[in-house]
This record gives C-alpha cells, structure tokens and sequence, in this order.
C-alpha cells in the first residue's frame, strides 16, 4: 500500500464584507492497484478521521465496504491508528452524510455499512 499525506493550510482574514475562514486538515490517500481511498483528518480534531472519496479502477466508488474495497480500508484504519486516531467515519454519498465506522471491525476486514 502506497501512503501519500499532504497537510493544506488555507485562511482568510475576515474583512468588513466577508466572512473569514481557517483551514488546517490532513488529506491521506491510500492507494494499491486501482484502488485509491482518500481521508482527511482536521488539526482541531486530530483523533478523527473521515473517508471522503474512494476510487475502483479509476471511477468513483458506489458502495462503501465491499470487496475489493475491504482490504485497503483495512489497512488505512491500521495505518491511522498508529497516528493516534481512534475515530473513524465515511461519508455516505447517498445519504449525503457521515457515518460512523467501527475501527475494531474495519481493522478485522468487516467494515461494512452500519
């Protein structure tokens, strides 16, 4: 599994007509073969983890948790966890909300919807 971590830091200062903003996350993309999963953890958060974007032979993924999609969540999980994250969700695009994850299932290969 291919590792690639870029952290984006990104403000504007609040002016008298806008309101101003501060960005300050992690993005992590796992990637094996074809598969890419993409998470992103924030700095006022750093004990979670959210999966926002998976990708299966380059189109993006439907399902969450199946297979071939399991062992890579698998091994993402393993890899936050050394990080110190202990809170994991993905983001369900049809429901178009986040989901909790369990970590102990994900890290046991069955991480599938809950």
């Amino acid at each position: 599994m291919k590792v690639i971590t870029r952290r984006i830091v990104d403000r504007m200062p609040a002016r008298s007509s806008s309101i101003g903003y501060h960005y300050d996350y992690r993005l992590y993309d796992f990637q094996t073969g074809d598969l890419r999963l993409t998470a992103r953890t924030y700095a006022d958060t750093p004990q979670r983890a959210s999966f926002i974007d998976w990708t299966v032979d380059g189109r993006a993924g439907e399902a969450w948790g199946v297979q071939p999609l399991q062992a890579l969540i698998s091994a993402a999980v393993v890899h936050l966890w050394g990080k110190s994250i202990r809170e994991f969700y993905w983001y369900d695009r049809a429901a178009g909300a986040y989901r909790e994850l369990d970590p102990h299932a994900a890290m046991a290969g069955t991480a599938a919807e809950d």
